[in-house]
């Protein structure tokens, strides 16, 4: 009757207390089995499995339930070789633990694991299962060049740049060509300039497009392959003027101010520079007759000979004869100079000297020199 008793009590109180006993009940029934450690808490992935595109960053949680911890280690493993690299999450105010993958470009596994905090526990780690990060490569540019051909009138040689060169530097009116290879086969390419697109010719893995340089402007290659995917933060490539300054000039003669003998000959030095060649030099001249004379005066143009103007930099020679003009007393020659250099482009740009004058004496001023002559 006793015997009967305890055991109706027993069986009582494993029923009350079942969630409590169960595991102890289930241990003691089977003697020889060994049986996993009992830990204080566990760890669930969150995330788990992700997929990505080249390039995109992601944030990888996690949540821990029981006694957990305040941080939790982070182990990732790159498919490139099996070395871990370690980092801690801390536990924020939603009991989550996360860590942030920025800039993925290759497929990883990972997991989230919490050590033994002494050596006399019966644990040594709790850990999750291993999850993946699986890459979808983007298409991007293997081979790239840009071919510069400046324009004709100056002389410049043709260049190419690679893609590690991203400051481009040519004349306005310079074609511009690209050239480029992708990793994978093209569906879509555009050439974007200040955002402004231009389509690519597409062949296969390889594209090709040009433009007229006309200004500052922002480079950019759009590639979309064939599965639609498209390439991220595309390198700016600047494209930036070279200018094409005005030419130079210096007179070395004649003098500002000249009085014209009999022969009526102005001689004629100038030293001329610019950086890409010449396309004209000339005098502007005014015939200005004595107020007494009633005139109208116009502006004339004579040229004086360049033997070569591709060379940047000579000094220039010339007499200019003013006999023919037909000149008379107190007549006054107003006249400058002006360079033009050999832009076909933008159109020449111009330098002009300060005013020159010559004239020619009074019949005064002739009787008195005669007269000193004689004397």
């Amino acid at each position: 009757m006793i015997n009967l008793l305890i055991l109706s009590l027993g069986m009582i109180m494993i029923v009350l207390f079942w969630n409590s006993t169960s595991n102890a009940m289930i241990r003691w029934g089977h003697p020889y089995h060994e049986f996993e450690v009992p830990k204080p808490f566990y760890i669930e992935g969150i995330t788990r499995n992700i997929h990505l595109l080249g390039g995109e960053s992601s944030p990888l949680n996690f949540k821990a339930f029981g006694q957990v911890p305040d941080s939790l280690y982070l182990e990732l493993i790159p498919s490139s070789n099996d070395t871990s690299i370690l980092f801690i999450m801390n536990k924020d105010s939603n009991s989550l633990y996360t860590y942030e993958v920025e800039e993925v470009y290759e497929d990883y596994r990972y997991r989230a694991y919490s050590p033994a905090e002494y050596f006399w526990q019966a644990w040594d780690k709790i850990i999750t299962p291993y999850y993946y990060i699986s890459v979808t490569d983007r298409p991007i540019m293997e081979e790239f060049t840009i071919k510069i051909s400046p324009p004709d009138y100056s002389g410049l040689p043709i260049s190419i740049q690679k893609a590690n060169q991203s400051d481009v530097n040519a004349l306005i009116g310079s074609s511009i060509r690209i050239d480029l290879k992708s990793n994978r086969k093209l569906k879509n390419g555009y050439l974007s300039l200040n955002e402004q697109k231009t389509p690519l010719k597409i062949k296969g893995k390889r594209a090709a497009g040009g433009f007229i340089f006309k200004e500052d402007a922002l480079l950019k290659i759009l590639l979309e392959d064939h599965r639609g995917i498209t390439n991220q933060n595309p390198i700016p490539y600047h494209l930036q003027i070279i200018p094409d300054l005005k030419p130079e000039m210096s007179v070395i003669q004649p003098q500002p101010l000249l009085e014209l003998g009999t022969e009526q000959l102005i001689p004629i030095q100038i030293k001329i520079e610019d950086d890409f060649g010449f396309s004209t030099l000339q005098i502007g001249y005014e015939i200005k007759r004595p107020s007494y004379i009633e005139n109208q005066s116009q502006i004339s143009i004579f040229p004086i000979y360049i033997s070569d103007p591709k060379v940047l930099s000579q000094e220039i020679k010339s007499i200019w004869k003013l006999n023919e003009y037909n000149l008379m007393p107190e007549d006054e020659v107003h006249y400058h100079f002006e360079l033009y250099d050999n832009d076909k482009v933008s159109g020449p740009k111009k330098s002009i000297s300060n005013t020159y004058i010559a004239k020619l004496p009074s019949l005064g001023d002739l009787f008195a020199s005669i007269e000193e002559k004689e004397d």
